[in-house]
């Protein structure tokens, strides 16, 4: 769903949901570590990453919800805000893939869940300085 004014809420809902379900396929794959996994120390730190992201972007999407129609300049802040989480779960994601440590399992990781390649970037210098 493309970006507009008018349907902040609606962009950033489909947004999550898409990367809520690559990082659950994430987790799934990871699966194959089984009790390894907690000994990697830098994939889990990647996982937690990830799933902070997604934490606090829904918990905006609430805020905004409950907000946005009482509080000047909400929208442009939550526009930063939510750019800055999803690419941050994108890069957590991509960074679980890229270090996966058992061969192969990383590169069907970030095809099943990036197929496209990079779908998130950084808050442009427009979003910045309006913040």
């Amino acid at each position: 769903r493309s970006r507009s004014k008018g349907d902040l809420v609606g962009h950033y809902e489909s947004q999550l949901s898409r990367l809520a379900a690559n990082f659950a396929i994430t987790t799934d794959l990871a699966l194959v570590l089984g009790g390894k996994l907690k000994f990697k120390e830098m994939i889990s730190g990647r996982f937690a990453d990830a799933f902070s992201s997604l934490y606090l972007g829904y918990a905006s999407l609430w805020f905004y919800k409950q907000h946005h129609d009482t509080t000047d300049g909400l929208d442009v802040v939550f526009d930063y805000a939510l750019t800055t989480l999803c690419y941050e779960a994108q890069e957590a994601l991509i960074g679980i893939s890229s270090n996966f440590p058992i061969p192969g399992i990383g590169p069907v990781m970030k095809g099943v869940a990036f197929p496209f390649g990079r779908a998130y970037a950084k808050p442009t210098d427009a979003q910045v300085a309006a913040v």
